[in-house]
């Protein structure tokens, strides 16, 4: 390691490349020297990904980990690697004529690992900004098939591949809406929802996110759920003035839901005109 400091340190501008596998650590450092063009980075830091040659490319390196995982494995089926990434420099449409393009990185995969019989990768790419707003980004889907696999994809499955939806979820500007959130209920959290309230020929209905509803059946605090997240209380609460009133449930409703945004599935919960109750006297 510092042989390979020190000559970076000697010669600035010459390309270098060290595998510290040797060491027991799978780590590749590479120094790809001043850049001429455009400088990429990551949560404020650059990013070294430039690959001047197959086996520095991100996707080889990571096909090439699972072909010789896989190659030992002893598999009699077909294997097929997805691979998804966000923001790296080196998956594009749109690449530089000094680096090499991904293309040419999964098919040099290909052909030195035969047991990898299909590639599926998907990125997201930013659409250029129209009348200064920024629509989301868009997921991007190439497919590759291994010809000369041992056990190649059928015909189905090489038109299934191509065909697979990405585009059901709104990625945003940046897609951090879940960083720090680690469980399924914590996303759910962050999604919110607003509680609105519309009134019918009989009484009135409130519409509040489903997994509120949830939350409160599955709850053990002695917290009002209605009363903290929208704070409300006493008759403001619409659900304690109708159980005041007396009017019972006359539908409930779990309202249309598109999956793709980050809207919350809401449910509506009506309420009739108020009931009297009837008591039976004890004989």
């Amino acid at each position: 390691m510092r042989a390979f400091l020190a000559d970076i340190k000697a010669q600035p501008s010459e390309h270098r490349r060290i595998d510290l596998g040797a060491a027991g650590v799978t780590v590749v450092l590479t120094y790809v020297g001043p850049r001429s063009g455009p400088t990429f980075s990551v949560g404020g830091s650059p990013v070294p990904e430039a690959p001047r040659s197959v086996e520095e490319h991100a996707l080889f390196r990571l096909l090439d980990e699972k072909g010789r995982k896989y190659r030992k494995a002893g598999i009699t089926h077909p294997v097929v690697i997805h691979v998804a990434t966000e923001r790296n420099p080196s998956v594009s449409r749109f690449y530089s004529v000094h680096t090499v393009p991904h293309r040419d990185a999964v098919a040099a995969a290909l052909r030195k690992h035969p047991i990898i019989s299909g590639v599926v990768l998907m990125w997201l790419e930013s659409p250029v900004p129209m009348f200064g707003l920024a629509p989301p980004r868009q997921p991007r889907l190439e497919a590759f098939v291994n010809d000369d696999a041992p056990h190649p994809l059928t015909e189905r499955m090489r038109a299934v591949l191509p065909r697979m939806r990405f585009d059901r979820v709104d990625y945003g500007e940046l897609w951090n809406e879940w960083e720090g959130a680690t469980t399924a209920e914590q996303r759910l959290d962050r999604l919110g929802g607003s509680m609105s309230y519309r009134g019918t020929k009989d009484g009135f209905a409130v519409t509040i996110p489903a997994d509120l509803l949830i939350q409160a059946l599955g709850s053990t605090s002695s917290t009002n759920l209605i009363d903290s997240e929208y704070r409300v209380d006493g008759s403001k609460n619409p659900f304690r003035r109708a159980r005041s009133e007396g009017r019972p449930v006359v539908g409930i409703t779990l309202l249309p839901h598109e999956k793709r945004l980050r809207d919350p599935q809401m449910v509506e919960i009506e309420f009739g005109a108020p009931t009297s109750l009837l008591l039976q006297a004890k004989r």
